[in-house]
């Protein structure tokens, strides 16, 4: 499973990619920031996306709105 973590803090972006990866066997990419999560979500399929809600600069809900408005 190809997964996205979008997490502005590093120490919680390690813990939730090394638990995917880890524990459940996923291919994680991560991503500071939702700019730089649609990039990496327009260049290839994800089969989830892990995304921090209350971030500057555009959120997660802001991102999912984004991925909706592209259908």
């Amino acid at each position: 499973m190809n997964v996205l973590v979008r997490e502005d803090d590093p120490a919680a972006r390690f813990v939730i990619k090394r638990w995917l990866s880890t524990t459940l066997g996923c291919n994680v990419t991560d991503c500071e920031d939702g700019v730089k999560a649609l990039e990496l979500l327009s260049e290839r399929p994800f089969d989830l996306a892990v995304l921090d809600l209350d971030v500057p600069r555009l959120g997660g809900v802001e991102v999912v709105e984004a991925i909706r408005g592209s259908d």
